[in-house]
């Protein structure tokens, strides 16, 4: 209605011959000064936007609040120079700034149980046992990893991404020592970090578990295999990778007594070799008359 007055009040109908463009530009114009007068009120104050906030009146731009001036208010406005921006001199400000940044997540760590400090001491001690680890994993000698690995885990916390890859290198070796129900509890915790590549892991390695379950395989039953648990020599420096060692006397004699030592076994005394020397005599004597006689009874 108020479009079709103002029409009427800039001459629509009458046959001036004016352009088109011309009515439709004072009609927009009159327009928007009705929309404007009804937002002001008595007091000359427009009621859209009170205290620099913008109170839309239709849901077309959002029903909320917002500032008069959005760039104003949040920024903005900013032009990229060509070569992109460039970095600008660390202030006090924003030294400070990193500094209380640092010891909200240093708290954050403590009440989550992790020790920052103590894990960046041993850091390189862990990382050498990991790999060890790894290594008598591969070699077949898992009660020597649990016992490697138990013995730095007291550095770190599950929580810690450090601490997650060595407590779930521990989780390895024990389900491969047949202590399944501590790896169960050791999955269970680590399914709890904060570090989503741990969690996601431990998750899958635990439904190792739950499909024992549904299958009715339960290795805690005594039907597992058993692994045995005692310390076996060393035997990979007489492997055929280390033949050519050989031809060096003393380093094969060195190996011999390192081995002998393992086992525990002594070496021969003086009385044990003229011993044994006169065995030997003694066999060779009877074998010899034994061929003799034949030789005369054939003869």
């Amino acid at each position: 209605m108020q479009r079709a007055e103002a029409f009427m009040s800039r001459g629509v109908g009458n046959d001036s011959g004016s352009d088109s463009e011309q009515y439709r530009e004072s009609n927009d114009e009159v327009f928007e000064e009705q929309e404007k007068a009804q937002q002001i009120d008595a007091n000359g104050v427009d009621s859209s936007c009170v205290d620099g906030v913008h109170k839309p009146k239709v849901s077309t731009w959002g029903v909320f609040p917002r500032p008069d001036n959005i760039s104003k208010a949040y920024g903005g406005g900013r032009t990229i120079p060509r070569g992109g921006l460039q970095p600008r001199e660390e202030t006090e400000e924003d030294r400070k700034k990193a500094q209380r940044t640092k010891a909200l997540l240093d708290s954050y760590r403590t009440a989550m149980g992790i020790d920052t400090k103590r894990e960046e001491q041993h850091r390189e001690t862990v990382l050498e046992a990991i790999a060890k680890s790894r290594k008598l994993l591969k070699d077949s000698r898992p009660y020597e990893a649990v016992r490697l690995l138990e013995s730095v885990k007291e550095y770190v916390s599950t929580k810690s991404e450090l601490g997650g890859e060595l407590h779930m290198e521990l989780a390895l070796a024990l389900e491969v020592v047949g202590r399944t129900e501590d790896a169960r509890e050791l999955y269970a915790e680590l399914r709890k970090s904060p570090v989503s590549r741990i969690a996601s892991k431990a998750k899958q390695l635990s439904f190792g578990f739950s499909a024992m379950q549904e299958l009715k395989l339960d290795s805690d039953g005594g039907a597992g295999l058993k692994v045995m648990d005692f310390n076996l020599p060393d035997l990979a420096k007489l492997s055929t990778a280390r033949r050519y060692d050989t031809t060096y006397f003393r380093e094969s004699e060195r190996s011999e007594a390192e081995i002998r030592e393992r086992l525990e076994l002594s070496q021969p005394t003086d009385d044990q070799k003229r011993v044994n020397q006169a065995v030997f005599t003694a066999f060779v004597t009877i074998i010899t008359a034994i061929a003799l006689n034949i030789f005369v009874l054939r003869g």
